[in-house]
């Protein structure tokens, strides 16, 4: 008998482990190894979101337990054309239309109500799913979290009619100060990085009337006015490479930040001085301003620190490792 059928007949535990490592793209020869891998294969409850799926109909026969699916454009044209198609999405709780461009109010109709997570390309149809398109049906995704993706979203663009949403990626994309002045109150991850319609005199603040926790401003050419403005219910904050950034850049009051990722920007000693005590995570590599002057005998709950290619003293390093902090850097 092989040893991979041997590891997930041995117990639930590691049948699950070993599964949740598998894709449904390895699901055709997983079957051949046994006559009894077909069964187990089906009571997977697959979230596959990198395989593409070209035939809904067919992937709910191969996978009758699966609850989330990435659809091709032709797998989306079915669901419009066929009942049954729509019918195979029953019991998805994550879907990705990104591969489509045409999302319509139609297409939003064939969709199951067991839906939590729904990603949809925003910047092409933001003109068609309108304030006046129904989601009424898509009960758990209303209440619970809606998920936008957009790669390409236009300058000016307004998304205050997602009344819902909860996550919001717009990387490498045009969204600008109208776009992030229309963001809906119930935003909580919003992650614009690489982002050309941002400039140094951005402002966040109207984002601290928004449960915003999670913020990545990565690569953009923020300042430090902008940063002074960030939301304090901030759990996680990215600004790498934000070459707006100088030494006498600081953080507001984020009483809540566990994360920091501010690689390569000219952040100085004034920035470390503003550090949250209840900060866990926190990466400065490249920030070459920072210097032996610089002490981190505030950040107690630090467990870790890259600083490489910074100036902090190895005294205050050695105390961070004594605390029990893994660091890297000189």
């Amino acid at each position: 008998m092989p040893l991979l059928v041997r590891v997930l007949a041995g117990n639930s535990v590691t049948s699950t482990i070993v599964l949740s490592c598998l894709y449904t793209a390895d699901a055709r020869p997983l079957r051949r190894l046994h006559p009894t891998m077909p069964a187990v294969v089906a009571r997977v409850p697959w979230c596959d979101m990198d395989t593409p799926v070209v035939d809904a109909a067919r992937w709910r026969t191969c996978f009758p337990a699966a609850v989330g699916a990435c659809l091709t454009e032709r797998s989306v044209r079915g669901l419009l054309a066929s009942k049954p198609a729509a019918a195979a999405m029953g019991g998805t709780t994550h879907l990705d239309l990104y591969a489509y461009e045409s999302a319509t109010g139609k297409l939003l109709l064939c969709l199951p109500p067991s839906l939590r997570v729904l990603s949809v390309p925003v910047c092409s149809s933001c003109e068609k799913l309108t304030a006046a398109t129904s989601v009424a049906h898509l009960t758990p995704v209303v209440s619970e979290r809606t998920v936008l993706y957009t790669g390409d979203l236009q300058a000016g663009t307004s998304l205050s009619h997602y009344r819902q949403l909860r996550v919001l990626d717009a990387t490498s994309s045009g969204l600008d100060r109208v776009t992030l002045a229309s963001l809906p109150r119930s935003l909580e991850v919003l992650k614009i990085s690489r982002c050309w319609g941002l400039t140094p005199p951005a402002s966040f603040a109207h984002l601290t009337a928004l449960p915003v926790r999670e913020l990545d401003v990565a690569r953009n050419p923020i300042g430090d006015d902008s940063l002074a403005t960030l939301p304090p219910s901030l759990v996680s904050l990215n600004a790498r490479g934000c070459t707006g950034l100088t030494a006498a850049a600081v953080l507001p009051h984020l009483p809540e930040l566990r994360l920091l990722i501010i690689y390569n920007t000219g952040i100085g000693d004034a920035l470390v001085a503003s550090l949250p005590a209840t900060l866990v995570k926190l990466y400065l590599a490249g920030c070459r301003r920072v210097t032996a002057s610089a002490t981190l005998d505030h950040v107690s709950a630090l467990r870790e620190l890259d600083c490489s290619g910074t100036g902090l003293s190895p005294a205050v390093l050695a105390v961070c490792r004594e605390r029990g902090c893994a660091v890297t850097g000189p």
